[in-house]
């Protein structure tokens, strides 16, 4: 039930998730730390609006019908792609000494 991402409670905590860890890319990038200690900083910095977002999930897919471990799933995928996509970024930029606009 993927549609229900867009929308609602769990789009916002989404979007707070993303900045959360937008902001610790660009800290990270200005301070020139490590892959790793991005990583790290944006694991323990953003782990309470990871949480807020899996449990958006949670209770959005559970609410349209979705089994609880479905639901687990969904929001363990999601929340690891975008904490994926967000180290391979740091990655990028680090090696490119890009910076994000």
């Amino acid at each position: 039930m993927l549609f229900l991402l867009q929308s609602g409670s769990t789009a916002q905590a989404r979007e707070a998730y993303a900045a959360c860890l937008d902001d610790a890319l660009r800290s990270n990038l200005e301070s020139r730390a490590s892959a790793a200690a991005f990583d790290r900083a944006a694991t323990t910095g953003c782990a309470a609006r990871a949480a807020a977002f899996r449990n958006a999930i949670l209770a959005a897919e559970t609410a349209a019908g979705s089994s609880r471990a479905e639901a687990e799933e969904l929001a363990h995928m999601e929340v690891e792609d975008l904490a994926g996509s967000m180290r391979d970024l740091y990655r990028f930029y680090l090696e490119d000494g890009s910076r994000p606009k």
